[in-house]
């Protein structure tokens, strides 16, 4: 019992470690969404020149598509933990799980159209009820079912694009005027207008289902690893992680260069975001899980991990303190920014999250929406402030 105890203890270190981790990853991206209109423009339209091209180059490689990913694997291996410890104590897994997917679409909603478009919190809620029909499945048919699912489909859809690829046509030159001038000096009621109309746009039924195949699927794989207790005991399968982290780390560089160092297409940015992404994202956990264990007591293996407690308030509020600073009813610099700059703001609100959530967890057991979740989910008040020795 003391030694499960040990093992659980270690996991909850390393994973909200690497929680900490995505959330500024996914920081790193969403920092030129939050500042420009770029799912309306080429990205070669505001790249130009030194240091800009290089900037947009190291987050194009590091982070981008990179990330989701490693969220959706840590949601899939949360959910996993849960259905083991519900199972394990003879309670219904199904119910608990479906309440928590509400109140997470709730959230959700709140963000996306009052705070900011590019919520994801909306399908990790509906992409979960579809992981009620393989949580009993055992770990290494989970891995090969999100692999499956996963591969499959977007080999397809690469073998399509190889035929057809072209050059990536700017075809939303319109909105992305109309962007910069509603968030740089319409009104609050114009820019909640904006937001709604922009998820709509981005989420029709096309890219529900691309966003399905992109992100379920490692949702079941997290939960295999879970499951295969593979980063419960990073030691135990210290060989294993390593031959993982280094074979991701090699392809996901490589494809993740096609476009600079072959033609930029369509296909070859395909392949870049949907292979090289992903596998990238693998060396980022299986690495991450090894170098936590090897330093767990570590500052920053403690900073990171504050911040992972709390990731859904810290997800959150970086959009809000983002949209403070972007849009008109803050300071109003939306489009007025350099990628320098956006680069340097995003480093400094994490690194003031960082610091604030170790401050918070000395005091609190859960973050403020973490307590919200956990109260709404349960249906009792948990415990909050911990008690000073």
């Amino acid at each position: 019992m003391a030694e499960e105890t040990v093992l659980f203890k270690a996991r909850i270190t390393s994973i909200d470690s690497l929680r900490g981790i995505a959330l500024f990853g996914i920081l790193l991206v969403n920092i030129l969404s939050y500042f420009y209109p770029v799912a309306y423009m080429d990205p070669a339209v505001w790249r130009k020149g030194f240091p800009f091209h290089f900037i947009y180059i190291f987050i194009d490689i590091t982070a981008q598509a990179s990330f989701y990913p490693v969220f959706s694997f840590l949601f899939g291996f949360g959910a996993a933990v849960s259905a083991e410890r519900f199972l394990h104590e003879g309670k219904s897994f199904p119910l608990f799980f479906a309440k928590r997917l509400i109140i997470l679409s709730v959230f959700g909603v709140i963000h996306a159209f009052l705070i900011w478009s590019g919520d994801i919190l909306i399908h990790y809620s509906l992409f979960g009820f579809a992981f009620l029909l393989f949580y009993k499945w055992e770990g290494k048919f989970l891995l090969l079912t999100g692999a499956a699912l996963y591969i499959i489909p977007f080999f397809l859809t690469g073998l399509l694009m190889a035929i057809s690829a072209d050059n990536p046509v700017n075809a939303g030159a319109a909105m992305a005027r109309k962007a910069l001038n509603i968030y740089q000096t319409g009104t609050f009621e114009q820019i909640t207008m904006m937001r709604i109309k922009e998820w709509q746009v981005m989420n029709n039924a096309e890219s529900f289902i691309f966003l399905f195949l992109s992100i379920f699927p490692f949702l079941l794989i997290g939960a295999g690893f879970a499951k295969l207790r593979w980063i419960h005991a990073p030691d135990q399968y210290k060989n294993l992680l390593g031959k993982l982290a280094v074979i991701s780390l090699f392809a996901g560089l490589i494809l993740k260069l096609l476009p600079y160092a072959t033609v930029s297409n369509s296909f070859t940015e395909f392949i870049q975001d949907q292979f090289g992404g992903p596998l990238l994202s693998m060396f980022y956990i299986t690495g991450a899980a090894l170098a936590l264990q090897q330093n767990a007591g570590s500052k920053l293996s403690c900073l990171l991990a504050a911040a992972g407690k709390m990731s859904l308030s810290n997800y959150l509020l970086q959009s809000f303190v983002c949209t403070i600073l972007s849009y008109s009813y803050g300071l109003g610099l939306y489009g007025r920014m350099t990628l320098a700059e956006c680069l340097g703001a995003a480093a400094i609100i994490f690194s003031l999250q960082l610091g604030a959530s170790f401050l918070w967890i000395q005091r609190y057991y859960l973050g403020p929406l973490e307590y919200v979740w956990r109260f709404a989910s349960y249906g009792k008040r948990p415990f909050m402030k911990k008690r000073r020795l």
